[in-house]
């Protein structure tokens, strides 16, 4: 299961996206992301995590009686199982829609390609940052500070989840910076070929 941080992030940027830039598309994604983090509540050992495994249980009971309702829980459980090819579709209806499907088609490629690396990276080795030499010193203050705090899980939870956040979106940036370039250069040789 994926970090409940990270989605919850993802999820509130997907929203933001749906209701701000008016793609349509990250609608399904902010969905998925949004049951993934409720799957993770539900998993928690306290009053919050049995609360939504109660509600989960009625929502499935109702679910059995009602057809329209099963239905939709099995899409949300599906949307949950293939965000990132969500994400791809959501793009392609973005770059479809773009006046100049080029450029949009660069900039989009380029930044889910960094996106997609970068993440597949982080999940391998993001894990080994904290015991890495140079972070030995800062590890050791955050675990001294989350013991004192009592919470000494969450804490390295939540800097997992935005520091993947943060991965995942400077990739996407630099993807996509490097996909415009691309396709200004591609324009400038155009240009070019049109004069001669």
């Amino acid at each position: 299961m994926s970090n409940p941080v990270a989605s919850m992030i993802f999820c509130c940027r997907n929203v933001d996206k749906v209701e701000y830039e008016n793609k349509m598309g990250r609608l399904p994604v902010a969905i998925a992301q949004a049951n993934n983090v409720f799957q993770a509540v539900q998993e928690l050992d306290n009053v919050v995590g049995k609360k939504a495994k109660n509600a989960s249980t009625i929502l499935r009971d109702f679910a059995k009686e009602e057809k329209a309702l099963s239905y939709v829980g099995k899409g949300v459980q599906f949307l949950s199982k293939h965000v990132n090819p969500i994400i791809c579709v959501s793009s392609a209806v973005d770059v479809l829609k773009a006046d100049d499907q080029q450029t949009a088609l660069l900039t989009a490629g380029g930044g889910l390609g960094a996106m997609f690396v970068a993440e597949s990276q982080m999940k391998k080795h993001l894990d080994k940052v904290p015991k890495m030499k140079f972070m030995e010193k800062i590890t050791e203050h955050v675990m001294k500070f989350a013991k004192s705090h009592r919470c000494e899980k969450g804490l390295p939870a939540i800097a997992h989840g935005v520091a993947f956040v943060i991965g995942s979106c400077c990739a996407y940036s630099l993807g996509e910076k490097f996909g415009s370039v691309v396709a200004k250069g591609l324009k400038g040789e155009e240009a070019k070929s049109e004069k001669a």
